[in-house]
């Protein structure tokens, strides 16, 4: 059995089931929603609080999914998996499975031997086994071979960096724009912010960095979009041209389809739903 270190700290608070913040008030910009994905690509859940390190939120996308061939799987592939639910209690390493049909599966997630993954364009991406239940469950779901794995020590599953950051007024426009009533989860933010006074606001803090709770991100890069979005976050199933939508009216970038940012921890912390948000001011500033 090869150590492993997991990517979460003891220490850290364990996230809760979702509920609204209490007692805020004003227009300042706030947390809305927070959003984890023990696994990535499986329902998208939410949570109360969750504490931030320089890997992401805490058991965020800690396992994903993997082929016969080593190759990453996610709803792109298999859209069915979005109505699969994982939860993960971390302190007390367990992990759940509850599929639609009502089935449900709960272990603790055993580290097995090291595999090189293809997780997307990068070759060789390091990971760890999870023996348990979980490979013929999700086999006998999807009707494809799979295996769980987990996110080796220092990385996490996610696409590009640590922490996704959308503001309701993105969501708004989009909504104006289309006329379709979209959820924020279909495009699964890490933190979803309210009160900003334009849409895309979070695109102007671009090198800048912002105050959530006692953590600070510095935001590093728009968040270019791709067919995920186009697929229903409760069924997986392909039910609108988001990116065709996107594109229709962000007409200041026409060949990309951007929506929220993406950005890097540089003060792990905690972050609570109705926390603050400060954009802090730049060295030229």
């Amino acid at each position: 059995m090869p150590r492993f270190t997991p990517r979460f700290e003891y220490g850290a608070r364990p996230v809760r089931p979702f509920a609204r913040a209490r007692g805020f008030k004003g227009t300042t910009m706030h947390v809305e929603a927070i959003y984890i994905a023990p696994v990535k690509s499986l329902h998208l859940q939410s949570v109360e609080r969750a504490s931030v390190i320089k890997t992401g939120l805490v058991g965020d996308r800690e396992f994903f999914l993997i082929d016969e061939s080593n190759r990453l799987v996610t709803m792109r592939d298999i859209g069915a998996l979005a109505t699969v639910r994982a939860d993960y209690v971390f302190d007390r390493e367990l992990l759940r499975f509850d599929f639609p049909d009502g089935r449900a599966i709960e272990a603790k997630p055993l580290v097995g031997e090291p595999v090189a993954v293809r997780f997307f364009d990068v070759p060789d991406c390091p990971a760890y086994e999870v023996p348990g239940p979980w490979d013929d469950a999700l086999t006998l779901f999807t009707g494809t071979r799979m295996r769980l794995v987990r996110s080796a020590e220092k990385r996490s599953g996610v696409d590009a960096l640590p922490v996704s950051l959308l503001s309701t007024t993105s969501i708004d426009a989009l909504r104006d724009g289309s006329g379709v009533a979209f959820e924020e989860r279909r495009f699964r933010p890490n933190i979803y912010i309210a009160g900003a006074e334009r849409p895309h606001q979070e695109d102007e803090w671009l090198d800048a960095s912002v105050r959530i709770g006692t953590a600070v991100i510095c935001v590093r890069m728009r968040d270019s979009r791709c067919v995920m979005t186009t697929l229903n976050p409760d069924s997986g199933e392909h039910d609108h041209d988001t990116l065709k939508m996107i594109a229709a009216y962000r007409t200041d970038q026409p060949k990309e389809v951007n929506f929220g940012v993406y950005g890097t921890v540089t003060q792990p912390g905690e972050i609570a739903v109705g926390d603050a948000i400060e954009v802090l001011p730049t060295e030229n500033e």
